[in-house]
């Protein structure tokens, strides 16, 4: 054979190559538009949406914040200031929607316009991994974070933390949630169950009674009967009618890795729990249950939000990117243009 036509060869096998590579390249950026799957995988971490305006949505990621202003049409990175890139948690202030929080590895962030840009809020809060946020419904300005030491309040929208762990026999916190009817009732889920304080994390007593799975990672309050508590945990769903006192487990559940709860706020009977393996939906206050998995290519669930305006309309982030629902959940389709959930190294 010729040195010339082995050339030619060469230069053919090349040619194949790369075109065989851009062709994948192309298809996995396309499955990633059309079925909510990131081109090289990712990691959607948490979301939020507006109260005010819900065609603003969020995306908490391992890359940090990515913010959409049509509804999940299209996404765009919101960085700037943004020092800590691995996003766990979400928070929006609800008399000012303009401002958020964001918890991270390192600590606390808050922008007050809408995400253009973010400063620390960690003092108090040094190194350490903040799982949850929240706002009192009361008062904007007093918050609480979950973290891997504990709870920490502040009382000035996140300039300081001061702890409040008192009675808090686990101090590892995944999770937490307010009384949206008495401030002062707060809830705490961790590995070793929940937490309940009566007086604004002061103090903190352990109510586990009759809880069948203390590895707790999701907790939601009834709005209309606050009364009525779901945890979700590595293992199932408990029920309380008391405000903790005793637990009763759902059964007919499909999946038992419980990561996420959702009630609607108008209908809080109607309540979805994302969970590895999908989404189950319960119309009747967890008495009966249902996957509703159709359109979702992507079943590892971290995050399900329900639009506050028009409760049918439902967001759920996945490992690898962000599913939107018109039809309460019946049916998914993936929304991730822009959302690009690539390391900097696979660009």
């Amino acid at each position: 054979m010729s040195i010339h036509r082995m050339g030619l060869q060469i230069s053919t096998f090349a040619m194949l190559f790369v075109s065989l590579i851009s062709f994948h390249a192309f298809s996995a950026f396309a499955e990633s538009q059309s079925t909510g799957r990131s081109p090289k995988g990712g990691n959607v971490r948490t979301l939020a949406v507006d109260p005010v305006n819900p065609d603003n949505v969020y995306v908490g990621t391992h890359r940090g914040i990515f913010k959409s202003t049509d509804g999940g049409q299209n996404w765009h990175i919101i960085n700037r200031g943004l020092k800590e890139r691995d996003i766990l948690t979400l928070a929006i202030d609800p008399a000012n929607s303009n401002t958020i929080y964001a918890g991270a590895y390192g600590g606390v962030f808050k922008s007050m316009n809408g995400g253009s840009d973010w400063h620390v809020v960690t003092t108090g809060l040094e190194d350490t991994r903040v799982n949850k946020l929240i706002i009192d419904p009361f008062d904007p300005e007093t918050l609480y974070a979950g973290t891997y030491g504990g709870v920490f309040k502040s009382w000035d929208g996140g300039l300081r933390w001061s702890p409040v762990v008192r009675g808090l026999a686990d101090t590892d916190i995944k999770t937490l949630a307010i009384d949206p009817g008495d401030r002062n009732m707060v809830y705490a889920g961790a590995f070793g169950g929940v937490f309940k304080s009566m007086n604004g994390g002061i103090s903190w007593n352990q109510v586990n009674r009759d809880l069948r799975h203390t590895d707790i990672r999701a907790l939601a309050i009834d709005p209309h009967s606050p009364k009525t508590i779901y945890a979700g945990a590595y293992g199932g769903i408990m029920k309380s009618k008391d405000a903790g006192d005793r637990w009763t487990s759902l059964a007919g559940l499909a999946l038992t890795n419980i990561r996420t709860l959702a009630l609607d706020p108008v209908k809080p009977n109607r309540i979805y729990a994302g969970a590895e393996g999908g989404i189950l939906k319960s119309i009747d206050g967890g008495e009966t249950w249902s996957l509703i998995n159709s359109g979702l290519s992507d079943t590892d669930i971290r995050k399900v939000i329900v639009d506050p305006r028009k409760t049918s309309t439902l967001y759920a982030g996945a490992f690898g990117g962000v599913f939107k629902s018109i039809d309460g959940g019946e049916t998914w389709f993936g929304v991730n243009r822009g959302l690009d959930l690539r390391d900097p190294g696979q660009q």
